[in-house]
Parts: C-alpha cells; sequence; structure tokens
C-alpha cells in the first residue's frame, strides 16, 4: 500500500512510489530508487531550487532567533557563537529535506512515469 505524500516526505522516500530511500548516508542521494529506479536528478542543476528552498528554511528559523537574541540584549560574540551552533543544527536537516521538498513539489507539477 503506498504511502501519502506527507508521510514519504517525513520518511524521505521516492517522489514517485513513495517507497525507495532517497539517501544513501547522511549526505549521499541515490541516485536512482532502489524500489522503482526513476532517476531522482532530473537534469544537470536539477537541485539548484532545493538551494532556495534550504535558504527559506533556514532564514525561518534563524531569523526569529536573530530577534530574540538581539531583544534580550544579547552581546556580539555570544550573537554570534549562538549563529554559528544554530545554523549548523538547522541546516544539516535543511539540506536534506529541501532536496526531498523540491522533489515532490516537482512530482505535483510535472508528474512522471516510473519509465522515465
Amino acid at each position: 500500500m503506498p504511502n501519502s505524500r506527507p508521510a514519504a516526505i517525513i520518511k524521505q522516500r521516492c517522489p514517485v512510489c513513495k517507497e525507495g530511500a532517497t539517501y544513501k548516508s547522511a549526505w549521499k542521494m541515490h541516485e536512482t530508487c532502489p524500489v522503482c529506479g526513476i532517476r531522482y536528478e532530473r537534469e544537470s542543476g536539477y537541485f539548484l531550487m532545493a538551494m532556495f528552498f534550504a535558504y527559506v528554511l533556514g532564514a525561518v528559523v534563524l531569523a526569529p532567533l536573530g530577534l530574540a537574541l538581539y531583544l534580550y540584549h544579547v552581546s556580539a560574540n555570544w550573537m554570534i557563537a549562538v549563529f554559528i551552533v544554530a545554523a549548523f543544527l538547522v541546516y544539516w536537516p535543511a539540506f536534506r529535506y529541501s532536496r526531498i521538498l523540491w522533489m515532490h513539489l516537482d512530482e505535483l507539477l510535472d508528474p512522471r512515469s516510473a519509465r522515465e
């Protein structure tokens, strides 16, 4: 029984079959889905839009953090240290999920068959 799209996004699964894993390690994606064989990167530069998604996901978290630090009059040195730590904690999952979100959005807008 196929998963729903939100469940497939949360579980980081293939946008076509919603079953195959997209990542084989923390940073490395499979080139094709291990279940249906679809190629994840449709064309050269396909994941450039995912960089925009990662930027937005990071800004949604880091902007309120910066505002809170400013309003509580945190010193500049502490603010820089907190931002560096927060950026590492935010951008690792944002990197992974931005690609997943982009692939699923692209699949919704321009569906393809498993043979493509």
